[in-house]
């Protein structure tokens, strides 16, 4: 009963590592493209809202502290 519980162990631990690897290829692929074509006018205006949206909350914050 323990070698299957060790053999089930170590085929999640090779599973775990084969997925986190595969989705880090694929990460690593979109940033490669990315730095290739450059950002989107989409993505651009996205995180510059971001940064005003995080500005107004840390300034209301300061405002009220």
């Amino acid at each position: 009963m323990r070698i299957y519980r060790s053999n089930k162990r170590l085929r999640f631990l090779v599973v775990s590592v084969l997925v986190i690897t595969v989705v880090g290829c694929l990460a690593l692929t979109a940033l490669a493209a990315e730095t290739e074509q450059g950002p989107s006018s989409f993505k651009k205006i996205w995180m510059n809202s971001w940064r005003v949206l995080n500005f107004l909350i840390l300034a209301y914050f300061l405002v009220r502290l």
